[in-house]
C-alpha cells in the first residue's frame, strides 16, 4: 500500500518531534519571532536608536553629581575602609560572611579609591558612575536576551537610566553600596541567564562563578539575597517542561538544587551578620517581618517609584497594583514576562522590612521594572497599534512614551529641588580638610589633640574632624576630642594632658599649645597638588 505524499512527508517530522521532547533539554525562555531580512533591520534601527538615546537618558544622571564634594556618609565610609578596617580584615571579611565587617564590596571601593585618587571627589564620582554606565548597559543585554529584541533592550535601558527620584544615588557616593550591589547582581543574573538558554545544564565551573559573583553582591549589599530566588523562578518560569505539574518538579530537583543550596548558604550567612555585629544590629536596619512594616514601607518606595508623594498610595493601592501587573502578565502570556514580574515583586522584599530610606535602595528592583515595563508596552503596542492606519509609526509608540517618561522626571519637583540645593555639609567638610592642610601642623604618631571650635557644629556630627584627621594624617591612632562635648568644659589645666591643642577661631585653625613628643612627627604638605587633594 502506498502513502500519500504527504504523510510520507509528515511522518519523520513526528517522529523528530517526539524525539526532541523525550530529550532532557532546557526550554528557551526568549520571546521568539520568526527570523526574516525584516527583523534584522528593524534590529538594526534599535541598535542605531540605542546608541544615540541611552546616553541622553544617562547624562541626567551622571551631571548632578560631578560638582558634589564628599558628605557625611562619604567620610564615614572612608574613614571605616581606611583607618578602622585593616586589609587583614578587609580580605577575610570579603570571602568569610562571619565578620562584623559592614559591606567589604563597598569598603573595597572606598579603600582603593582613597590609594589611587586620595581625597577628590569628582575621581570617586566617576568611578561611581562607569558602574552605574555598566548597569544601564547590563539591562540592556539581559531584556534584548529575554525578548530577542535590541528594541526591548533599547525601551529598559532608557526606562532605567534616569529616576527622577534617585538624585542620593547620582549626587552622593555614600549609596555606592547599592550601585555596586546592582552590577554584581546584573552580571550574575545575566550569566546565569545565557548559561541556562545555551546550555540547560550548568557545571560546577560556572557554578563557581557564579557564586563567586554572588558573594561580590552580597557583600555590596544584602538586598542581593534574592538572586538564588529568582535563579529558582527562572528555572521554573522559563526552563522546565511546560506542560505536567510533577515533571516540572523533577526537573527542579535535578537541575536546579544547587540555586536551592545557594538559597540556604544566603540564608546562613545573613543569619551570621545577626550574630557577629552586622549592620542588622543597628537599629536604623532592624528586621521586622509583618504586614504592617510591609505595607506602610511599601507605601513609601512604590509612590516614589511613580513620582507621588510619598506615602501617597495606600495598601489598597499596592494589592490593586500587583493584581493588575499579574493580570497583564497572564494575558500577554509570556515566559519572559513572568520572570520580570516576580523580578519586580520579590527584588525589594530584603528592603520592604526594615524602615525605610531613601529610594536610592530600589536601584536593583527597578531593573526588573524597568525590563517588565519594556516587554508589556511593546506586547500592547503589537496588539493594539500594528493593525492601526499608520504601522510604521505605530512601533515607536512605546519608545515615545519611555523618552517621555525621562523628560517628567527631569520636571520632577522632587529631583529639581535636590540638584539645586547646595550641601552645606559638603562645603563644612571641604573646608574643614582645607583647615587642617593648611595648619600643616606635626603630629607625633598617636597624639593626642583637643580641638576648641570647628567649622562642622558638634550637634550635627560630633565625629567628622576626628575622622577627617586620622585620615588626612594616615594615622588611626591618632585621638581627637572636642570641647564643646566634654562637661565640664576643659581649662588650662586639661591643657597639659594633650599633645596640641587647637583652636578655630571662625576663619582658621590656630595652634594654642605644642607638647613635645619621643615619636617621629608627620607632617603635613600644604601644597594643592598633594595627592590627597
Amino acid at each position: 500500500m502506498v502513502e500519500p505524499e504527504g504523510e510520507l512527508s509528515r511522518v519523520p517530522a513526528e517522529r523528530a518531534e517526539q524525539s526532541a521532547k523525550s530529550l532532557p533539554v532546557a526550554y528557551d525562555c526568549t520571546m521568539s519571532r520568526t527570523t526574516h531580512p525584516a527583523a534584522h533591520s528593524q534590529n538594526r534601527t534599535w541598535r542605531f536608536l540605542a546608541v544615540v538615546l541611552i546616553p541622553l537618558a544617562f547624562l541626567p544622571s551622571v551631571w548632578t553629581g560631578l560638582t558634589a564634594g564628599f558628605d557625611a556618609d562619604d567620610v564615614m565610609n572612608l574613614h571605616e575602609a581606611v583607618e578602622r578596617t585593616t586589609l587583614q580584615q578587609l580580605v577575610i571579611g570579603l570571602v568569610y560572611p562571619f565578620t562584623p565587617l559592614n559591606r567589604p564590596t563597598g569598603q573595597l571601593y572606598y579603600r582603593m579609591g582613597y590609594l589611587l585618587f586620595g581625597w577628590r571627589p569628582l575621581a570617586f564620582r566617576l568611578v561611581t558612575d562607569t558602574f552605574m554606565a555598566a548597569n544601564v548597559v547590563l539591562v540592556y543585554l539581559i531584556a534584548q536576551n529575554l525578548a530577542t529584541s535590541a528594541e526591548a533592550g533599547l525601551l529598559a535601558a532608557i526606562l532605567f537610566a534616569f529616576h527622577g527620584r534617585l538624585s542620593q544615588l547620582y549626587m552622593s557616593n555614600g549609596t555606592v553600596y547599592d550601585v555596586l550591589c546592582t552590577f554584581f547582581s546584573l552580571i550574575a543574573l545575566k550569566y546565569y541567564i545565557d548559561t541556562r538558554t545555551r546550555y540547560g545544564a550548568i557545571g560546577w565551573r560556572k557554578w563557581a562563578m557564579l557564586i563567586v559573583i554572588l558573594i561580590a553582591a552580597l557583600n555590596a549589599k544584602e538586598i542581593a539575597a534574592m538572586l538564588p530566588e529568582l535563579f529558582l523562578i527562572f528555572d521554573w518560569t522559563c526552563q522546565t517542561p511546560e506542560r505536567g505539574f510533577t515533571k516540572r518538579v523533577r526537573w527542579m530537583l535535578t537541575n536546579s538544587w544547587p540555586s536551592m543550596a545557594l538559597l540556604a548558604g544566603v540564608a546562613v550567612a545573613l543569619w551570621g551578620k545577626t550574630r557577629v555585629g552586622g549592620p542588622f544590629l543597628n537599629p536604623a536596619y532592624k528586621v521586622t517581618v509583618s504586614v504592617a512594616s510591609f505595607f506602610f514601607t511599601g507605601r513609601f518606595y512604590f509612590s516614589e517609584l511613580f513620582y507621588l508623594r510619598p506615602h501617597a498610595l495606600v495598601g489598597r493601592h499596592i494589592v490593586f497594583l500587583f493584581i493588575l501587573l499579574f493580570a497583564i502578565a497572564a494575558l500577554i502570556r509570556r515566559k519572559p514576562v513572568w520572570f520580570l514580574i516576580w523580578f519586580a515583586t520579590l527584588a525589594p522584599l530584603p528592603i520592604l522590612f526594615i524602615p525605610p530610606r531613601g529610594f536610592y535602595v530600589m536601584y536593583l528592583p527597578l531593573a526588573g521594572w524597568a525590563m517588565f515595563v519594556a516587554m508589556i508596552s511593546m506586547a500592547a503596542r503589537d496588539r493594539l497599534l500594528d493593525r492601526s492606519f499608520f504601522p510604521q509609526y505605530a512601533r515607536f509608540v512605546p519608545l515615545i512614551l519611555c523618552v517621555l517618561a525621562v523628560g517628567y522626571g527631569l520636571r520632577d519637583a522632587d529631583f529639581r529641588a535636590s540638584v539645586s540645593a547646595a550641601s552645606p555639609t559638603s562645603e563644612f567638610i571641604e573646608r574643614s580638610k582645607q583647615d587642617f592642610l593648611r595648619l600643616n601642623e606635626p603630629l607625633p604618631k598617636g597624639a593626642s589633640v583637643l580641638l576648641l571650635g570647628s567649622r562642622v557644629p558638634a550637634e550635627a556630627n560630633p565625629y567628622l574632624p576626628w575622622m577627617i584627621i586620622q585620615l588626612l594624617y594616615g594615622d588611626r591612632s591618632l585621638q581627637v576630642d572636642r570641647a564643646e562635648l566634654m562637661n565640664p568644659p576643659p581649662g588650662a589645666a586639661t591643657f597639659a594632658e594633650y599633645d596640641r591643642v587647637i583652636r578655630f577661631d571662625k576663619t582658621r585653625l590656630n595652634m594654642l599649645k605644642r607638647s613635645a613628643s619621643s615619636n617621629r612627627p608627620t607632617r603635613l604638605p600644604s601644597s594643592a597638588a598633594d595627592w590627597r587633594g
